[in-house]
């Protein structure tokens, strides 16, 4: 069991927006995992001690990249620059906090939904730019250390990423899922790497190929390319690892050579259009979305998304849409922090539920019931796919796209463009996100 060491604050103001704020951070953070624990001082006036539960090999000590946030973090009050043990603290604390059971008593959490501009667009390099050379040996690197981890918190995972000399991460795990490496948990706090799959590739400029998914055992990799032509392409941007696309062989003899290294693989078709055979229409799609209870918007300042941008509106009519819920506040003005989204929920008028998912599938919700059109371009003799940026699919079904040829999109001209993208492919996907195709 990891050692745990408390971190003191000196606090002052109300104690349950300081829990709030607390609650918020180490969400949006993914820090639950080395901060899983808050206690309060017994019976706190308007000046108290806030203690933080540390979990770390050394008394003292902390991941830098969480050092970093917490510093950050002036609401939580003055620091006291000496570690703490249970023992020192317990006759003047209550019981103690748990953090992810605190979060589940709230009726709801916040949805980490990036800014608008954030969300819709992406460093443009150009593939031959040291930049995007650095960047993507970097992703490279992170996926063989998650590979011969297998599994791990969010905060684990994070904390490679810092250590590796990555920037914000905050659409790191996206990436990884499109492409086929990872999945995560209901919660958002775990992950554990997809079994290793050799995937032929049906269209584009590498049909024939055999495309290298989930799991990367470096022993295979390197056995890979001493028996058969191995080549890495590129991500756009450089924004995720290499596509290992392999060439003159068949699944089968893949799926050997992995055994022949003790790995364990296995060789599947089509495996874009398999998932999105499987997948409902969109209907279905926000069936099957986390219902979120207990919220009272009367209690919030709310926005509406328009198709552009989030507007003020009253929630006496209960439209269904995407929405923005902020904090009221019954005195004086409220600052910056103050004003910043606490919660973006998709509201379903029919059933009266508020409901949860990524940020991009709730959008699209939202615009399809606005009645406003999703329209693509797309060229079926290159494969070639436009989306509009204010139009992203949901991800299961961009994952779709992406799977079928192990690359992920081209962010231009204020859209996403795919490439090798089948015909049969867009036809089954076309019904169920409603699709308008432009000529």
């Amino acid at each position: 069991m990891m050692p745990r060491w408390y971190r003191a604050y000196e606090a002052h103001g109300r104690l349950k927006l300081k829990l709030d704020q607390l609650r918020g951070l180490i969400e949006r953070q993914r820090m639950g995992d080395v901060v899983p624990v808050l206690r309060v001082e017994r019976a706190p006036g308007n000046q108290y001690y806030l203690f933080l539960g540390i979990e770390h090999e050394t008394i003292g000590e902390m991941p830098e990249w969480v050092r970093d946030v917490l510093d950050r973090a002036n609401f939580l009050g003055r620091p006291i620059d000496k570690p703490f043990t249970l023992d020192e603290i317990r006759s003047m604390v209550g019981s103690e906090v748990v953090v992810h059971d605190y979060m589940r008593l709230l009726p709801f959490h916040r949805t980490d939904r990036p800014p608008i501009a954030a969300a819709d667009g992406a460093a443009e390099l150009d593939e031959g730019h040291p930049q995007a050379i650095d960047e993507s040996d970097r992703c490279q690197t992170f996926v063989q250390l998650l590979s011969a981890l297998g599994s791990g918190s969010i905060a684990t995972l994070q904390r490679i990423w810092h250590e590796l000399g990555g920037g914000p991460g905050r659409s790191l795990t996206r990436m990884l899922r499109l492409l086929g490496y990872l999945e995560t948990d209901r919660t958002g706090r775990h992950w554990a790497m997809a079994p290793t799959v050799f995937v032929p590739i049906a269209h584009g400029p590498h049909a024939g190929a055999v495309l290298l998914c989930g799991r990367r055992d470096q022993r295979l990799v390197a056995a890979l390319a001493a028996a058969f032509q191995v080549e890495h392409v590129m991500q756009p941007h450089g924004v995720g690892p290499a596509a290992c696309i392999i060439h003159d062989a068949t699944p089968a003899a893949l799926v050997r050579t992995a055994a022949e290294q003790r790995v364990t693989a296995r060789a599947m078709d089509d495996l874009g259009a398999r998932l999105a055979r499987a997948l409902p229409d969109l209907g279905g799609w926000v069936e099957r979305l986390e219902h979120i209870p207990g919220v009272h918007p009367g209690r919030f300042s709310v926005a509406r998304y328009d198709g552009r941008e989030f507007a003020p509106v009253a929630f006496s009519s209960g439209q269904s849409g995407l929405y923005d819920l902020r904090t009221r506040h019954s005195r004086g003005e409220p600052t910056a922090q103050d004003r910043a989204v606490e919660y973006t929920l998709l509201y379903h008028a029919p059933t009266g539920r508020w409901l949860r998912g990524d940020w991009h599938g709730m959008r699209y919700a939202a615009i399809d019931w606005a009645g406003i059109a999703c329209p693509i371009q797309y060229d079926p003799a290159t494969g070639w796919l436009r989306v509009d940026a204010q139009r992203r699919w949901p991800e299961l079904y961009e994952r779709a796209l992406v799977l079928a040829t192990g690359r992920l999109p081209t962010w231009r001209n204020d859209g996403w463009e795919y490439e090798g993208i089948d015909p049969q492919l867009i036809a089954t996907l076309t019904p169920k996100l409603n699709l308008v195709r432009e000529e």
